[in-house]
Formats: structure tokens, sequence, C-alpha cells
């Protein structure tokens, strides 16, 4: 359609689609798009701080990885600001990512503030699809620690949930990771 609105969706959701396909670099250059156009036009800027989530993951997959924990923190002080609970969920999520890679075990502590914020904001706004994510993170942490019994749990309860909302491919991704 041309309007700015459907171009910063559009950046965003092929953004998206790279990135699920392991293409980082085209990836992070759809979410810079999306955030440059959002940023000079105001179309969909309550959307910022889920793009500088995307874009943040985008930067981990490039290996950019004190680039992508700067992005995430930006991606969580941006949600709070503008109030969007929803997108603070899957900011939280990459900054959880983003210290498990940067800092791992050196950062326990604000990773599970992160998740526990996670979940916090889930039973508030009723965002129930980000949970199985939740597990997801808690069972990276898990490993960190050497602990597979409660690795082996969260990936398990991922499994569950990623299963009942009929996320089929994320479920059999777990599956494989699990070697069932």
């Amino acid at each position: 359609m041309g309007s700015n609105v459907f171009l910063v969706a559009a950046y965003e959701y092929d953004g998206a689609g790279l990135a699920a396909n392991g293409e980082w670099a085209a990836a992070a250059s759809r979410y810079e798009l999306a955030l440059d156009l959002a940023r000079r036009t105001r179309a969909l800027l309550t959307l910022e701080a889920e793009l500088l989530a995307g874009l943040a993951r985008s930067q981990l997959g490039l290996g950019e990885l004190e680039r992508a924990r700067a992005t995430a923190e930006e991606a969580v002080r941006t949600a709070i600001a503008r109030g969007t609970p929803v997108f603070e969920v899957d900011a939280q999520l990459a900054l959880a990512e983003a210290r498990l890679a940067v800092d791992g075990e050196a950062t326990r502590p604000e990773i599970e503030a992160a998740l526990r914020r996670c979940s916090e904001l889930i039973e508030q706004t009723g965002a129930r699809l980000y949970t199985p994510q939740v597990h997801e993170r808690r069972a990276a942490l898990a490993d960190l620690a050497g602990d597979a019994a409660e690795a082996g749990r969260e990936r398990r309860e991922a499994h569950r949930r990623y299963t009942e909302m009929g996320a089929t491919g994320h479920a059999e991704r777990i599956a494989r990771e699990q070697g069932s």
C-alpha cells in the first residue's frame, strides 16, 4: 500500500522471517529499517520495543554480543517508557538471551529477575504465547549452572506449552534438542 504503517509492519515481518531462517544480517537490516521509519514518521512507534528486541536477537545471531545486550536494554527501557507491557515481555526475553550469551552465569540474578518480570507481565496481560520461551530461557540458565535435571524439567514444560498452543515446529525443535 505504500503507507508508513504498512511499511514498518512489512519490515518487521520480513525481519522476523529472515531471523527464523538464520539470515541474521538481512534480519538486522529489516529491523533497522522498521525502527528508522517508525521513529522518523511515528508510524507504529508503539512497536519500538518489539522492533528493538528483534534487532537485539539478530545482533546475537551475528555474534555482536555487547551490541545485542545494549539494544535489548534499550528495548526494555523503551517498553517501560511507552507503557507497552506485552512488548516488555519480548524485550525482557531478549535481554535475558543477551545476558546469557554475554555474561552467562555472572549475571544470573539479573537474568532471573528478567524472567520473573516476564512471568509477572504474562500474568498481568494474558500474553501466554511467551510462556514457553520463558521456560526455554530458564532451561538455558540451568544448563549454565550445570543443573541438567532442572534444565530438562524446564524444556519439558516448554515443550508441553508449545504443544498445547499448536506451535508444532517449536515443540519438535525442543524434542530434537532433548534427543527424544
